[in-house]
Parts: C-alpha cells; structure tokens; sequence
C-alpha cells in the first residue's frame, strides 16, 4: 500500500514562522509586522513569530554601538518586546546557540519534517540557502519552506531560487499577496510605524460620542450697536471699548 504525504498549506496551525536580525532593523518593520504579519498569524490560528534568541543578543550587541545601527536596533528591540507583550511573538533559545544564520539553517533542516517554516530576512545569500533546504533527498517527505522579504513600503515581498540572477534568489510581490491577510480587512487596527502594541485578538471598536446639541452658535451677548451716522466705504468703524 502506498502512502501518500501531504504537505500542510503555507498558513495554517502547523506554520511556524521565524524572523532574522535584518529585517527587524528594516525601516518598514513595524508597518510589515503589525500590518500584514500579525493579522496573518491571528487569522489562520498560526503560532506566534520565533524570535531566535540568538537574534535577540545580536540586536542587544548592535544596540551598544556608537553609529546610527545602534538607533535601528533600538527600534527593533522595541517592535520584538510589543510583539511579545501583545502575544505575537515569543523568544526561543539558549544562551550558547551559533551564529543566527547557522542557526535557521540547523533549525530548518530539524523542523521541515514537522512543521511548514517561513523565514522573514533581507539577507539573499541566507534566502536562497534556507530555500535550498527544498530540493534534498527527503524533499517529498518535508511540508515546505518559504522565505519573504520586507518592502520598502512594508509590503511582504516573496523570495524565489531564481539562477540568473548574481546571488540565486530574487524577490517580488506576489499578485495573491501569498495570502497574507492585511490590517484592513482584519480585525487588527491598521497601524502606522510606532512602537506600541495591540491586544491579540478582536479589536474593540472606539465609540465617538456626538457633539451636544445646540441651538445657537455662539454664547456672545447680542448687544446692540449704538452708532450716530451710517457707515460709508473706507470709514473705521469701533466699539465702546475703542477698538476697531
């Protein structure tokens, strides 16, 4: 009898989604992060995003530098702590683990078997060795691993093994989207790039409430003018107090 091995979609409980030093130093994360990413996990039930900590210490260490890297990572920490506090993101890891690059690649060989894996980097040189971990001996045995970079604009961009070009891979956004679920038609408030993090899980609605009716415009006292003569073109015209 024949067995037949099927591969779990790119979204689904079984993805499990990582994320390199890089692209949390990207200009557009946070717009990448809570606009597209995190609607994403919530909407098809994925486990939150893999922070290696490898990746953690290298921010930390970027973080001390004297340059403008240091504001960058900075910033990145921050994103990774209000992923953490709102539930989307949690840390694994242990204090002695290589080098993150070798890291996912060690990481991707032991899990492709079990779980679809994602990885979110600007690196190409890692893309296409974390894509090549497709085409082994076991490659009809494993569920599938795919690799996105961040857009200027925080779109999610899809890296593909591609020969002609310098280093292997390239990049493009896909015309699905790769079925990456948008704030706007989630129930995620769409954000902009800040730091701050939502609740996971349903938004509630902010309530306005309406301005109280009035039935006049203003609450001056309507007193009367007293003037000696009909005002003409050009002539000053001022009151009680003196001013014009």
């Amino acid at each position: 009898m024949k067995l037949t091995f099927k591969r779990y979609p790119m979204w689904s409980k079984n993805t499990r989604v990582f994320v390199d030093t890089c692209s949390l130093m990207e200009n557009a994360s946070a717009t990448f992060m809570w606009n597209y990413l995190v609607p994403t996990l919530r909407n098809y039930g994925v486990q939150p995003l893999i922070v290696a900590k490898a990746v953690v210490d290298e921010l930390n260490r970027l973080a001390r530098r004297d340059d403008t890297t240091a504001h960058d990572a900075q910033t990145a920490m921050r994103i990774v702590h209000g992923l953490i506090d709102a539930g989307d993101a949690e840390v694994f890891g242990e204090d002695n683990d290589t080098f993150p690059d070798n890291l996912f690649q060690d990481v991707f060989t032991r899990l492709r078997l079990k779980y679809r894996l994602i990885l979110i980097t600007q690196d190409s040189s890692l893309a296409k060795d974390i894509l090549s971990l497709n085409s082994s001996s076991s490659v009809s045995r494993i569920h599938g691993i795919d690799a996105f970079r961040i857009g200027y604009r925080g779109d999610p961009m899809r890296w593909t093994l591609d020969s002609s070009h310098p280093n292997g891979v390239k990049y493009s956004l896909s015309i699905s989207n790769d079925g990456f679920v948008p704030a706007i038609s989630s129930n995620t408030v769409r954000r902009s790039r800040d730091d701050r993090a939502p609740t996971r899980g349903r938004q509630t609605k902010r309530q306005v409430a309406p301005f109280k009716e009035q039935k006049r415009a203003t609450q001056l006292v309507e007193t009367p003018v007293t003037i000696t003569s009909i005002p003409s073109s050009g002539t000053i015209v001022k009151d009680k107090n003196g001013s014009s």
